[in-house]
């Protein structure tokens, strides 16, 4: 299937450069789009923890069928996500 590209794609992009400014700018066009923090925050948060596959359930039984390369390359994309979602939560609060 085909989908949307998300609406936090860039500021995803700016807190994984570590450009926290480019990530304000970024909260500022959300802003100006309509959403509040709130929403910004929940929706951030959704769209860096949504499963790989569709479920946790799927995710589970896709990351138990790699080998140890492949348990590898999606626990780094795990961490990788969380690094970029704690870089969220340290934004300064304007």
């Amino acid at each position: 299937g085909t989908y949307p590209v998300s609406k936090f794609q860039q500021l995803r992009y700016a807190l994984e450069d570590s450009d926290t400014e480019k990530a304000q700018r970024e909260i500022e066009v959300l802003k100006s789009g309509g959403m509040d923090d709130s929403k910004i925050a929940h929706g951030f948060k959704a769209s860096m923890t949504h499963p790989y596959t569709g479920t946790r359930e799927r995710d589970k039984e896709f990351y138990d069928a790699q080998d140890e390369d492949g348990k590898k390359v999606i626990d780094a994309a795990n961490e990788r996500r969380a690094l970029i979602l704690d870089r969220f939560k340290e934004l300064p609060q304007k």
